[in-house]
């Protein structure tokens, strides 16, 4: 008997787990498509390490993003800097629309 209590006990323990509001899942989505908090969008910087003549100097400023929760798109604004065909560091940014996969959709300002 003492045995089958401990047992209920414990599946009760497990079944009383919260389980992530709409609301958390939702931001667990939108910061999966940054690095990092502060960081690069994902999609951009993979794109922008591949143009580059020293990909190994691309070194992220800063990144930040609003949503537009009417139509779920995220305007992304990206500072970065990387070193130029002649070794001088350049900084630059970049600012486009992404949805929620992390597909950009618009660019607004990118480097020329």
């Amino acid at each position: 008997m003492k045995k089958l209590v401990i047992i209920l006990g414990i599946l009760f323990l497990f079944s009383c787990e919260e389980k992530p509001t709409k609301a958390e899942l939702h931001s667990q989505q939108l910061n999966s498509l940054f690095y990092y908090s502060g960081g690069p969008h994902k999609t951009a910087y993979d794109y922008v390490h591949k143009q580059l003549n020293d990909p190994s100097s691309l070194e992220n400023i800063d990144c930040v993003w609003v949503e537009d929760t009417t139509t779920n798109i995220l305007t992304v604004q990206w500072e970065f800097s990387a070193k130029n065909a002649f070794g001088g560091r350049l900084r630059e940014y970049v600012v486009f629309d992404s949805d929620t996969l992390g597909n950009i959709v618009k660019v607004h300002k990118w480097v020329e």
